[in-house]
C-alpha cells in the first residue's frame, strides 16, 4: 500500500485556507526497541493417571489427573508450578510423587534420583485421605530446573511418567505427560469426584 507523504496531506488540507507558515520539523527518532520478551515462555503440559497394572503388585483403585506449568525464568532455568489431585476410593495410603524419565530411572532400580519430586511424604507416614490435593504452594523453596533438562521435558513428553508410591508399591499409579510407551496402563479416562462427605485432604 503507497502511504502520501505527510507533506502532501497538509498541502491537500490547506487549498482555501492561509497559508502555513510555521516550520515543519522532522519527528524525533524512535527509542530503540526493547529486548526483554513482555510474556515470558510458559509451557503447560498435563496428565492423567491411573493403577498400573502388573501381575506382580496389588491393584490401586486410584485415579487423578496433574497440571504442569514451566515457565522461562531467563537465568538458565524454568520455574515449575504443579496442580493435582488423586482419588482414593479405597484409602490407600500415599507417600511419593515423581518425574522420572524413563529412558533413565524408574523407582527402586538404583538409577539417577527423579527429575522432580512433587512430594515425600515418607517421614510423616504418608496420606490416606479419599481426596489428595497436592500442589508446589506448599513448597519451601521455589523448584527450578536447568534448561535442557525442562526443554527435554517440554520436547518428548511422552518420555516422562509421574509416579505415585503407596505404603503396598512402590509403583502404585502413573501417567505419562505424553502418549506414553506402556499400553498396560488403564486407559486415561475422566471421572468425576467421589461422592459428597469423602474425606478430603491437601499435601
Amino acid at each position: 500500500m503507497t502511504r502520501t507523504p505527510a507533506i502532501a496531506i497538509v498541502a491537500l488540507l490547506g487549498v482555501g485556507c492561509t497559508t502555513v507558515t510555521d516550520t515543519i520539523t522532522a519527528p524525533p527518532a524512535p527509542a530503540p526497541s526493547s529486548t526483554v520478551d513482555p510474556s515470558p515462555r510458559v509451557y503447560v503440559l498435563n496428565t492423567q493417571f491411573r493403577g498400573v497394572i502388573n501381575p506382580e503388585i496389588v491393584p490401586s483403585s486410584a485415579y487423578g489427573h496433574i497440571q504442569l506449568k514451566l515457565t522461562d525464568a531467563g537465568d538458565g532455568t524454568y520455574t515449575v508450578e504443579w496442580v493435582g489431585k488423586i482419588f482414593n476410593p479405597n484409602r490407600e495410603t500415599f507417600l511419593t510423587a515423581e518425574i522420572h524419565d524413563v529412558g533413565l530411572t524408574l523407582p527402586g532400580d538404583g538409577g539417577p534420583p527423579p527429575l522432580l519430586d512433587l512430594f515425600n511424604l515418607t517421614a510423616t507416614g504418608g496420606v490416606d485421605c479419599s481426596i489428595i490435593d497436592f500442589d508446589s504452594y506448599g513448597v519451601t523453596d521455589e523448584e527450578n530446573l536447568p534448561s535442557p533438562d525442562a526443554l527435554a521435558l517440554i520436547s518428548s513428553p511422552s518420555e516422562y511418567v509421574v509416579i505415585f508410591s503407596t505404603q503396598v508399591n512402590s509403583l502404585a499409579v502413573a501417567g505419562w505427560f505424553g502418549a506414553g510407551p506402556d499400553p498396560d496402563l488403564v486407559g486415561f479416562n475422566p471421572q468425576p469426584d467421589p461422592p459428597k462427605g469423602s474425606a478430603r485432604c491437601g499435601v
